[in-house]
Order: structure tokens, then sequence, then C-alpha cells
């Protein structure tokens, strides 16, 4: 049975490829494509018919039409390609038929070169997130949000034997110190002086010091 575009009574069927690059259907139905893509749009009609016409109403740069060159695609498809999208490219691609019957697909670019901005983010052993966990380049050239920040913070080391630690917390910001109480019976032979401090890499200066039998000291 032949296909639809064999008939030149009815709309032709667009249809796209990739060959680099990201692309998506919107909810709109327009077709969103990342920057940089390698984009064909292939208008289907029957060669034979004779040749339809690729028009757009973006004013940015003339593209490359004419007939795939494919042997399985060269009597049916008329193509037309943009080579290496840019945010320009954004716009309405119509493909006609000899019979001036139409159809069009909607081109949304979706990002541009943002300017820079270090988003890189060194996690640390034991940290928090703050902002946003990704950044988006918009369609206007600038970021969705402010670069996220890491928070140090150290985990809570757990007690040790015949001890406690004080002050008690989840986790500890840089330059907090701990320090450990011991039972009764039992002492830490460790100088005020050296007590774990949480450093700014989210690692402990040192562990929590032991709590020793009276007898061992």
């Amino acid at each position: 049975m032949c296909p639809l575009f064999c008939s030149d009574n009815v709309p032709p069927t667009i249809l796209f490829g990739l060959p680099r690059g990201s692309a998506a259907i919107e909810p709109s139905g327009a077709l969103a494509v990342f920057p940089g893509s390698i984009l064909h749009l292939e208008c289907l009609f029957a060669r034979r018919m004779g040749n339809p016409e690729w028009t757009w109403n973006s004013t940015f740069r003339q593209y490359l039409t004419g007939w795939a060159i494919a042997p399985s695609e060269k009597d049916w498809k008329y193509r037309l390609s943009i080579y290496y999208v840019k945010n320009q490219d954004s716009g309405v691609y119509t493909c006609s038929t000899p019979k001036g019957l139409t159809n069009s697909i909607k081109i949304h670019v979706v990002g541009q070169f943002s300017p820079d901005v270090d988003i890189r983010v060194n996690r640390p052993v034991d940290g928090r997130l703050i902002g946003e966990g990704s950044v988006i380049c918009t369609e206007n050239g600038t970021w969705s949000h402010e670069p996220p920040l890491c928070e140090v913070r150290c985990p809570y080391l757990g007690d040790p034997p015949h001890g406690k630690i004080a002050p008690l917390k989840f986790w500890y910001k840089p330059g907090d110190t701990i320090q450990v109480t011991c039972s009764l019976g039992y002492v830490t032979p460790l100088e005020p002086e050296r007590k774990p401090t949480c450093r700014e890499n989210g690692i402990w200066s040192g562990p929590p010091p032991p709590c020793t039998s009276y007898r061992d000291v």
C-alpha cells in the first residue's frame, strides 16, 4: 500500500533527524533543540510528483535544501539541514507541495552560550549542598539559578568506650571542637589544646581521645 506521501492531495509529513546533538518534543508540539546540534528536517513527498519547497521565518541565515542522497531516501525525502544549531535558528519551518499544501514545524533552541561562570562544586567528604543542584543555561543567555555552594560539615564521630562526646551534634562545622567526658573511674590524657577540631575539608583533626582507667594512667 502506498503511504500518504505518495499523494499530492494531502499536506506533507515532516520528520526530523539528528546526526549530532539532542532534541525533544515540547508539550506545545515545538521541537526543542540544543545548541550545536546538527538537525535535518525531512519533508516526505514523492519525488516523481515534483519538488516541494522549504521556507522559514528566521532571517538569521540561509539553509541547505534538497533531496536526500541515500538510495533508500532520495525519492521521498526533501531535506532542510541546519548545521550547528544556534539560538537564532529558532522559528517556524514550512514545507509546501507544488499544489500549495503545507505543513510546518516550530523549532525552539533551548539555550545559548551563557556568560562565563564557575559552576564546579567540589563536594567534601561530608557536606550539605546549598542552592539548586543543577544550573541551566536559558534561552536568553542567562543562568537559571546562582551556582550552588557546598557547606562543609564534619560528621558525628561516636562516643569512645567509657566516655561521651560533647557537645553532641549530628554535624559540626569547620572550627568546631569536641571534648570527651569519661565515666567514673576513667580519664582522658588529651590536653585541652589538642581537642579534635573540624577542619575546612570536612575531616576531623584526629579521633576522639580514649578514656583510660585510673589504674593504667
